[in-house]
């Protein structure tokens, strides 16, 4: 059994690391108080700051503009802990201002 859950880590790992590395859309893992702890570069790109500038930092403090729209939404997934699906955000990033 602990070989079994040793290789489905790996897994996760592995699909982890190509949604990071790879993936041609926007992914960001984020912690309970809305920090950054992981971001692929689309994203990171889309924001107008590198990965490093993202991790570890609050999502408005880097993207002020998308609070009113984005904050009601993650949060309503933190308590109720349901994905929110299909909803558009639209907002300034200093990648694309204006």
């Amino acid at each position: 059994k602990d070989e079994q859950l040793r290789r489905m880590a790996e897994a996760d790992a592995a699909i982890l690391s190509t949604l990071l590395e790879d993936a041609p859309f926007g992914f960001a893992l984020l912690s309970n108080d809305l920090r950054f702890l992981r971001i692929n570069h689309e994203l990171a790109a889309m924001n107008g700051f590198s990965v490093a500038e993202h991790e570890g930092r609050y999502v408005f403090d880097l993207l002020p503009q998308m609070q009113e729209g984005a904050e009601p939404i993650l949060r309503h997934v933190l308590e109720t802990g349901e994905p929110v699906r299909e909803v558009e955000i639209i907002g300034e990033t200093f990648a694309d201002p204006g």
